[in-house]
């Protein structure tokens, strides 16, 4: 249902900047727009201008950005606006083109219940096809071909053409993996998140009708972090927008962090070069953060020489000096953390209002164990997430097949679970007749069941999965999604199954089962009205393209813990980055050239600017890691701030001395005459006091408890003596990796 439109003041509610980015709608426009000068305020309202002073109907506009969470919030937020109950068009690029090729199936040659495989299918799918390709396992690991296929798809490459350029033997074998590979999507009616991009591009390309259709229908094209996009993406709006030319891309060139992932400088440094008559609008004024941290930010980023320049400003001028945390090794610095976030939380800072910031996710385990002693809540964004916990990817699997029966890869986890009697090896024989015929596994395992019969012990329960799943399959064009999860798993036997192999922590698992109910009723929500979509494959397909942050909810009372990459488009009060260390941050795999250097300053600068009163910044004199302690030297970007934004901190909270030096960057050694550098050897420094018994010994299985979890079963161990870690799940979703020496863990009695 519409309602009467909104009259909007558009010069009071924007800047004159802002203003010119909303009402400059025809032609190509790049918007430059700096950390907290209202990006996403300029989409909206440019939304809600088209609609209401333009009369363009939603449907007519795209607008594309990078998480599904930001893309929610704008669509709402345009609908608000307008006061209009019409959706508009506001995606991933991912999930764009995902509904674009099952528009356009046929055209694109895919079936249109294709599957979408998430990063852990696509893992164990190069694991399985370096096995049946007898590849040394020293030669390339699955994260590397995952890793050099997906760079050579968002180059363009196709299988044919990376084998021709192939040099040496780890690429050859990379190159065999791939031809695989792309055999085996095909058989499983399957594509990754890089296929989504690429088969849309073809087909744009390649097929009149559908591009005509297309251009006709997106008048005008609006592209939300446009310095993050790739070659195919950008080729993609260049596609979309030929026609028209009403493109509008906004981003920061200064926030361009992606550059491993393939996003190119050269899109949004060379738009208006591209594109003909662009108008370039720069965004400048930060309403987020201090004059004290945006003068910092500001002067660290200049130092880059790749950029289009800008200077950004505040109006909230001065604001608390930057902390400078300097500690002896990590288990200081985490320690100094905690001392801040606890002043903090005693003078009313809600936990929720605070962020720590690492460079690499391993950064977090000092972090956390300084998080259980205290009591704190905390949150570890990009951890285990929801849908990767095995009893939700279980019943997933189930759904995807009950969706899709060329889903091999579910048939493979689901066929014998729970146990049917239907092994390994009669799974083994299935593939290979699959492989002689051409066809699925669960289309195989119906042919073989036709064909012989039930008579024997594994046909018969062959014969009663494939009932099961014709049943389920029957059940879910008749009742509600959230009632075919319950039916799926009770009905399948899985219910019982937990109940019987997880004893305490089955009823956690089955309220994790609940919990996919109740985000397949929120996802559903967005359902696109009128009845053409299947919610089934709509709830399947947004759950393959969801991120880290989307899973991150709005309310969290919790400090949150994340990468720096993780924390690309958020923002809080208080943020503190830690491990400003060179080898660390810059990471040592970008000192190689000065560009990688200026990709890790900018993620720095990114880091920075998520700070909106408070800003903390930390580094160690030494780190272990790699079973192994190194001495560290200060982060060159602490030398490029301002001497007189920051102030230093002790190294063990406000008020004690600290252990190492604290002359301004860089400083000088710590004692000892040891080689200052990433992964050098040197002494290590003294540890906080141990404060748990080490004397436990813990086994896979064993019942645990501990002061504040409660109890628990032990998943895995790993490490000994003071490193011991303990990975221990308490039911109710918890699962924790424990280091003993901390933690008082003990055998539950």
């Amino acid at each position: 249902m519409s309602h009467s439109p909104r009259t909007i003041d558009w010069e009071k509610e924007l800047n004159p900047r802002q203003l010119e980015a909303v009402t400059t709608t025809e032609g190509p426009v790049l918007v430059l727009a700096g950390a907290g000068s209202g990006k996403t305020r300029v989409i909206v309202y440019r939304l809600a201008y088209l609609h209401l002073e333009r009369r363009v109907s939603p449907r007519q506009c795209l607008a594309m950005t990078f998480t599904n969470k930001a893309a929610g919030e704008m669509a709402q937020r345009a609908q608000g606006l307008c006061h209009t109950d019409a959706p508009f068009p506001i995606s991933t690029f991912h999930s764009f083109c995902a509904r674009w090729l099952r528009r356009w199936h046929a055209a694109a040659g895919v079936s249109r219940d294709f599957i979408i495989l998430d990063t852990g299918d696509v893992q164990s799918l190069f694991t399985t096809l370096a096995r049946e390709l007898q590849l040394p396992a020293d030669l390339v690991t699955p994260r590397q071909l995952a890793s050099a296929i997906s760079y050579a798809k968002n180059h363009l490459m196709d299988a044919a053409a990376f084998a021709a350029a192939a040099k040496g033997p780890r690429q050859e074998a990379a190159a065999r993996v791939f031809a695989a590979y792309e055999a085996r999507l095909k058989q499983l009616a399957a594509l990754d998140f890089d296929d989504l991009l690429l088969l849309t591009l073809r087909t744009l390309e390649s097929d009149a009708s559908a591009r005509e259709a297309t251009q006709r229908q997106y008048r005008y094209l609006l592209l939300d972090e446009y310095q993050d996009t790739n070659l195919p993406q950008d080729r993609i709006a260049a596609v979309i927008a030929a026609e028209h030319r009403n493109i509008c891309a906004v981003g920061d060139d200064d926030q361009l962090i992606y550059r491993w992932r393939g996003a190119l400088p050269r899109n949004i440094l060379e738009f208006d070069a591209r594109w003909r008559g662009a108008k370039v609008i720069r965004l400048e004024e930060n309403y987020r953060s201090t004059e004290v941290i945006l003068s910092a930010a500001n002067a660290l980023v200049t130092k880059n020489v790749q950029r289009r320049g800008k200077r950004l400003f505040t109006r909230r001028l001065g604001g608390e000096p930057i902390g400078l945390l300097v500690s002896g090794d990590e288990q200081e610095e985490a320690a100094a953390v905690l001392a801040q976030i606890k002043e903090l939380v005693a003078a009313g800072r809600r936990p929720g209002e605070i962020a720590v910031f690492y460079r690499t996710n391993a950064q977090s385990r000092p972090l956390e164990e300084q998080m259980l002693l205290s009591g704190i809540p905390y949150q570890i964004v990009g951890g285990l997430r929801f849908y990767e916990r095995k009893e939700v990817k279980d019943i997933l699997a189930y759904l995807r097949l009950i969706h899709n029966s060329a889903d091999d890869l579910s048939f493979s986890r689901i066929v014998n679970l729970p146990r049917r009697g239907i092994g390994e090896a009669t799974v083994g024989r299935l593939a290979e007749l699959a492989r002689e015929r051409g066809l699925s596994l669960y289309a195989t395992a119906r042919a073989v069941v036709a064909e012989k019969g039930r008579d024997h012990r594994t046909l018969a329960a062959l014969g009663r999965f494939v009932d099961l799943v014709e049943a389920l399959r029957q059940e879910s064009r008749m009742i509600p999604l959230t009632s075919l999860i319950g039916r799926v798993v009770r009905g399948t036997g899985y219910e019982e199954h937990l109940k019987n192999t997880e004893g305490e922590l089955a009823k956690a698992r089955l309220e994790n089962l609940s919990g996919l109910e109740a985000a397949a009723a929120e996802i559903l929500r967005s359902l696109p009205p009128g009845g053409e979509v299947d919610p089934l494959g709509f709830f399947l397909e947004r759950v393959a393209l969801l991120s880290d942050v989307d899973e991150l909810a709005d309310d969290a009372e919790a400090v949150l813990l994340m990468t720096v990459h993780t924390a690309k488009g958020l923002e809080f009060p208080v943020v503190f980055v830690v491990g400003l260390e060179e080898g660390l941050f810059p990471h040592q795999l970008n000192l190689t050239d000065e560009e990688n250097v200026e990709e890790e300053r900018r993620l720095f600068y990114v880091a920075m600017t998520r700070a909106k009163e408070r800003l903390f910044l930390s580094h160690a004199y030494a780190r272990f890691a790699a079973g192994r302690t190194s001495a560290q030297s200060p982060s060159r970007f602490l030398s490029e701030l301002p001497r007189e934004h920051l102030a230093t901190l002790s190294g063990m909270g406000r008020g004690s001395a600290a252990r190492a030096p604290r002359p301004f960057y860089l400083p000088q050694a710590p004692a000892g005459g040891v080689q200052v550098g990433f992964n050098s050897r040197g002494p290590r420094p003294a540890r906080p006091p141990v404060v748990g018994p080490l004397s436990h010994h813990f086994a896979v299985g064993d019942r645990v408890t501990h002061p504040r979890f409660g109890g628990g079963r032990v998943l895995s161990t790993s490490g000994a003596g003071e490193h011991l870690k303990v990975t221990v799940d308490f039911g109710r979703g918890v699962v924790k990796t424990l280091v003993q020496r901390f933690a008082k863990l003990s055998h539950a009695s």
